[in-house]
């Protein structure tokens, strides 16, 4: 029996301590208001419900805060699944309408009895005493799949069983992943669930990329077809994510900044601006998401022991450190700077960073990297945007007469006059972070 990717809430795995207490800790976004109200929503609702956001913008996030709140603060029966595990199966409304079943029996049969005792007996007593073991739970879902398998053969059989479990269980399904899937997926499922849709007490949630579906249906049925009517037919109700705050997002990635970094940053006098300008390039930046920003707060988690390195090389040798590494702040910025440009455009990033790997190219200050900065790299408005928050941020701290910042406000103006001694700046600049940086 394939091992299917559902939350069956396991005893002594779901039901810790923590709880939603652990999503309120990462929650550094402020949406659990938008969670609770969510719910309020939600209550006595039918149908489907779209939770519509770009993809890598805290989706999942967001369905497992919405199952843990659900389940744990209301008490309501959710199951959530991960729908990128059934993309290539033939029978998508089969396999959904037995694993419901069999969640909701497991459920019926020994959640009521494990909430009772878990909170008030211990796990020997559980596993030694009554033999309620992990494997036990994990051999029961199983084992309770192939019994409905068994039992019930046809799509209508399952169909009215389950109508049958919603008039005493009202059950509220989280669809999550499914921007993980081939787009054709999207409309190949919902087509499917659509047979049970009707059945009271019944609610999926799901949560996609509308304007990434949005152009599938386009590219499938031509121009001329309303695709937010096609939409309707299957999802009747968007809900949006919230909009971020600045100091929200500047929350964020304070979190996911390893405190190692953290303190190195605030000795090189970097870390609030190297935070702002980070969340001003998330809010500026359609291509950056929250997942973009996390993978950039990695990525610069793993330089700590290179920085720690430089730090200690300024501290023997202040002078030799300097003409190797130039202006520590810079340097950072510049490191920040190349990893946003990765997310915002790789082929970009690809030439900055194997610019010496190639003959002929960006070897020296050449006609090949002028053309490149002028050409290619200054007309990207996202780079440009990037420089103009290097501005603001060197205008926040009194730097204006600093060389990078006099060359931002260069760069911003609509038609740049880049001199030969402007590009050898940024060729050094960019020489020094690929060097000495694993990126």
């Amino acid at each position: 029996m394939e091992n299917y990717c559902f939350h069956v809430d396991e005893p002594f795995k779901q039901r810790s301590n923590e709880g939603c207490e652990k999503f309120k800790r990462r929650d550094k976004l402020n949406v659990g208001e938008f969670i609770k109200n969510l719910s309020d929503l939600i209550k006595a609702r039918d149908g489907v419900l779209g939770l519509v956001a770009p993809y890598g913008s805290g989706k999942s996030f967001i369905l497992n805060y919405l199952y843990c709140y659900l389940t744990e603060e209301l008490h309501e029966n959710v199951i959530y699944i991960d729908i990128s595990k059934f993309e290539y199966d033939k029978n998508i409304l089969r396999t959904i309408l037995v694993n419901i079943l069999r969640e909701t029996r497991i459920r019926g049969a020994f959640r009521d009895l494990a909430r009772r005792l878990l909170p008030k007996v211990s796990k020997h007593f559980l596993s030694k005493v009554l033999g309620l073991n992990e494997e036990f739970f994990k051999d029961l879902a199983e084992d309770s799949a192939e019994t409905i398998l068994k039992m019930f053969d046809e799509e209508e059989e399952l169909k009215r069983e389950i109508e049958s479990v919603a008039k005493s269980m009202r059950l509220t399904i989280i669809i999550d992943n499914i921007d993980r899937c081939r787009p054709d997926f999207f409309l190949y499922f919902l087509s499917y669930i659509k047979e049970i849709l009707s059945i009271p007490n019944l609610l999926f949630i799901i949560a996609y990329d509308k304007k990434q579906i949005v152009n599938f249906i386009k590219s499938s049925y031509g121009e001329r077809i309303d695709e937010q009517n096609f939409l309707k037919k299957y999802i009747p109700i968007d809900i949006h994510l919230p909009d971020y705050k600045l100091e929200d997002i500047k929350k964020f990635l304070n979190y996911y900044f390893s405190e190692g970094l953290k303190e190195l940053l605030k000795e090189f006098d970097v870390i609030e601006i190297a935070i702002s300008f980070l969340a001003q390039a998330y809010e500026g930046l359609m291509p950056i998401s929250l997942r973009k920003l996390e993978i950039i707060c990695k990525k610069l988690n793993n330089q700590e022991q290179i920085l720690f390195k430089i730090k200690e090389e300024f501290k023997k040798n202040p002078e030799e450190a300097g003409e190797k590494y130039g202006d520590l702040k810079i340097l950072f910025l510049a490191l920040v700077f190349i990893l946003v440009i990765e997310q915002v455009d790789y082929n970009i990033f690809y030439r900055l960073k194997f610019w010496n790997l190639h003959d002929n190219e960006f070897k020296s200050l050449n006609d090949d990297f002028a053309t490149f900065f002028k050409e290619k790299f200054l007309r990207n408005p996202n780079i440009k945007y990037l420089f103009q928050l290097i501005l603001n941020e060197f205008a926040k701290d009194k730097k204006e007469e600093d060389v990078l910042s006099k060359l931002s406000s260069k760069i911003i103006q609509d038609n740049p006059d880049i001199s030969n001694k402007d590009l050898e700046f940024f060729r050094e600049v960019f020489k020094k972070v690929i060097d000495n940086f694993n990126i």
